[in-house]
């Protein structure tokens, strides 16, 4: 009776370890995105990465986001994104102060956001993915 007592109480063990290891969340977006202040360092088009001169930052709130670049000029949009599946979504993504006309990173940030489809990170670094090998990388600073 103890033998089977025994098998029965590590089987229940077993079983709440399996259960628990399968209750994987994905991502913790909060960590990732709200609240989040980015700094842009680099764009990845295929082989070609390019590095970004000047504070270009990208910060994410409950659901917009808002970028500023040096110059004091403004994109914002409204954002989602799918902790399990890294989906990432950007919506009505628009200039709402100054200009980014002549400004070619600005230009490639707003463009990206504009066809975003995924993302990648955590709570150190962050890429905006358009397509697979092209993407913005953000670093905390």
């Amino acid at each position: 009776r103890n033998e089977v007592m025994k098998k029965s109480i590590t089987f229940i063990i077993l079983a709440l370890t399996l259960a628990l290891a399968a209750c994987d969340n994905g991502d913790d977006l909060n960590e990732i995105f709200r609240n989040r202040n980015w700094t842009l360092s680099f764009f990845r088009e295929g082989s070609n990465i390019n590095s970004v001169k000047g504070d270009y930052k990208i910060t994410f709130y409950e659901s917009v986001f808002t970028v500023t670049t040096p110059n004091k000029s403004s994109i914002e949009g409204y954002w989602e994104a799918d902790n399990k599946s890294h989906a990432f979504r950007c919506r009505q993504v628009r200039v709402t102060s100054g200009t980014i006309a002549g400004d070619t990173t600005a230009l490639k940030m707003k463009n990206i956001l504009e066809k975003a489809s995924g993302y990648s990170g955590d709570a150190n670094s962050l890429q905006i993915i358009e397509m697979p090998n092209k993407f913005m990388q953000f670093h905390n600073k």
